[in-house]
C-alpha cells in the first residue's frame, strides 16, 4: 500500500511540475491566409497599402522571403502546414475525396498532449472537419449560417472573428494554441463596398465576376479560350487587393480581441499562406493552377513575444513544412517525431544555409509537381487524366513573379541532382495510406461555386 501511495504521490508531483512548466510556455496563434500571394503585401515590397497589420507583424518578427507551399490546393497544403510533412508522407493529396489519415500527428495533437488548450476556426468548406484537419483540436469551428440565397461555401473574416470572440468568452485555460483560417482573397473576389471603392472599383456584382480561366499554352488540344479583357483583368486585380485589405483590417480586430483576453502578451504569432493566385501570369486567370511561383511562393512570418529576430529576413528557400518544427522549438516543446521540415532556429543563430530541396504538387486540374532550390526549379507535368509519372521533367531557372521561368538545357548536374531529390520525395521511406472520403453532392456544389472543377485527380489515378 505504501508503495502504491508513493507511486501516486510521485505521479501527482510529476503532473503538477508538467502543468507548471506548460503554464510558462508561450501561447501560439497561427493564422493561415488562403490564396494570398506574397508579392501583394507591403512587407514583401508591394506599393499599394493592402496590409498594414500583416506588415506590422513582419516588422517585429522573422520574415521568410522565399517560403514555398508543399501543395497549391487548400487541404493538402494545410495538412503540410499542420504536420510538417510533405503530401506523399501525410497522405492528403486532393481538394476533396480524401481525408488526413489518423496516423498523422498534427501540431494540435502535440500541443494538446503538452497541456495546451487547442481551438481552430476555419472559413471555407474545403477545410470542413470531415477532411481530418480537426485532429487534436478541442474546438473546431467550421459551421456558419450563410446569407440569404447564398451557397454556404465560405464566410468572411469578421464572421470568423465573431466565433473566436465567443470562444474567448469561455476563458480557455493557458497556454493556448489558436489556429484561425481566413479565406477572403479566394475567388470570387467580392469584399464589402467600402473596400472595393478604396481600390478603385465603383461597381461590382458577384454574379458577373469572371470565373477562373486557363488560357495556358498547355491547355488540352490548345483550344482557344478568350482571355478576360484588360478592363476586367484590372478590375479583378483591384478586387483581389481590396479583399486583402479587408482581411488585414479584420486580422487587426482579431489581435485586439486576443490582446484584451490576455493571450497576445505572451504569444508566438505566425502567419502563412497556403498557396498564391494567378492574376494573368502564365496564361492563368483568377485561380491557383500549377506549381509556379505565383501559386507556390507564399508569405510566412513568425514573431516571438520577446522580440527575438525582429525585422530579420531569411532569403534562403524554406518550406511551410518548416513551421511545425520551428514553432515547437520556440515553444520549448520536445518531440521524437520525424518531420520533413526542419527547425530553422539553428540557421538563424549562425548556422550555414543548407542546400535544401522543397517540394510542391497539384492534382486538381492536371497532374504537376516540382522541386525547388534557390534559383532552380525542376517541374514534372503530365497531360490531363494521365498519371503524373508519365510527365516530362523540365529544368527552369526561376524568375520574379510575373515573369515566365526560363527552361534550361545546359545544366545536367543540376538536373540530375533535382531529379534524384524529386524521386526520393515522392516515394518516401515512410508514408500514410490515403483515406478516401465520400463527398456529398451539396459539398461538390459548394466547391463548384468557388471555381473548382469536378475533375480532381490524385498522383496514382
Amino acid at each position: 500500500m505504501r508503495a502504491l501511495l508513493s507511486f501516486g504521490l510521485l505521479a501527482l508531483i510529476a503532473h503538477l511540475a508538467c502543468s507548471e512548466q506548460a503554464g510558462l510556455r508561450p501561447n501560439l496563434v497561427l493564422i493561415t491566409l488562403d490564396t494570398l500571394r506574397a508579392d501583394r503585401l507591403g512587407a514583401y515590397g508591394y506599393e499599394r497599402d493592402t496590409s498594414p497589420v500583416l506588415d506590422s507583424i513582419a516588422s517585429r518578427g522573422l520574415r521568410f522571403d522565399d517560403a514555398i507551399a508543399q501543395a497549391t490546393t487548400t487541404p493538402p497544403s494545410h495538412a503540410s502546414i499542420l504536420t510538417g510533412l510533405n503530401p506523399a508522407r501525410h497522405g492528403l493529396r486532393k481538394l476533396y475525396g480524401q481525408r488526413l489519415p489518423d496516423a498523422n500527428q498534427t501540431l494540435a495533437e502535440i500541443l494538446r498532449a503538452e497541456g495546451y488548450a487547442t481551438a481552430a476556426f476555419v472559413s471555407a468548406v474545403p477545410l470542413r472537419h470531415t477532411v481530418g484537419l480537426d485532429q487534436g483540436f478541442e474546438v473546431y469551428g467550421d459551421e456558419w449560417e450563410p446569407e440569404a440565397g447564398e451557397i454556404p461555401h465560405d464566410r468572411d473574416a469578421r464572421l470568423t472573428n465573431a466565433q473566436v470572440r465567443s470562444w474567448l468568452e469561455s476563458a480557455p485555460r493557458s497556454p493556448v494554441f489558436l489556429w484561425v483560417h481566413y479565406f477572403d482573397p479566394h475567388h470570387p473576389y467580392f469584399p464589402p463596398e467600402a473596400y472595393r471603392k478604396r481600390f478603385g472599383v465603383e461597381k461590382a456584382k458577384r454574379d458577373f465576376l469572371p470565373i477562373p480561366r486557363n488560357t495556358n499554352r498547355w491547355r488540352p488540344g490548345n483550344r482557344p479560350v478568350p482571355r478576360p479583357n484588360e478592363k476586367a483583368a484590372r478590375k479583378m486585380s483591384n478586387l483581389y487587393d481590396a479583399e486583402i485589405a479587408y482581411l488585414d483590417e479584420a486580422l487587426g480586430e482579431l489581435l485586439d480581441s486576443l490582446r484584451a483576453a490576455g493571450i497576445l502578451e505572451n504569444a508566438v504569432v505566425a502567419y502563412v499562406g497556403d498557396h498564391g493566385e494567378h492574376l494573368g501570369e502564365n496564361g492563368y486567370w483568377f485561380g491557383h493552377w500549377d506549381v509556379l511561383d505565383e501559386t507556390a511562393r507564399v508569405p510566412m512570418v513568425i514573431a516571438h513575444p520577446d522580440g527575438r529576430h525582429a525585422g530579420r529576413v531569411v532569403e534562403e528557400t524554406v518550406g511551410t513544412i518548416d513551421l511545425v518544427p520551428t514553432l515547437l522549438s520556440w515553444l520549448g516543446v520536445d518531440t521524437d517525431l520525424s518531420f520533413d521540415g526542419v527547425d530553422l532556429t539553428g540557421r538563424l543563430e549562425g548556422g550555414e544555409p543548407a542546400r535544401r530541396v522543397l517540394y510542391t504538387e497539384q492534382f486538381e486540374y492536371f497532374p504537376v509537381r516540382a522541386v525547388r532550390s534557390g534559383e532552380w526549379m525542376l517541374q514534372q507535368r503530365a497531360k490531363p487524366k494521365a498519371k503524373i509519372t508519365s510527365g516530362e521533367r523540365t529544368l527552369y531557372r526561376r524568375k520574379p513573379s510575373g515573369e515566365d521561368p526560363i527552361p534550361v538545357d545546359d545544366e545536367p548536374d543540376v538536373r540530375a541532382w533535382l531529379s534524384e531529390a524529386l524521386d526520393s520525395l515522392v516515394a518516401p521511406a515512410t508514408r500514410r495510406a490515403t483515406e478516401k472520403l465520400v463527398v456529398p453532392e451539396e459539398v461538390r456544389e459548394r466547391l463548384r461555386a468557388l471555381g473548382y472543377s469536378d475533375e480532381a485527380r490524385g498522383p496514382d489515378d
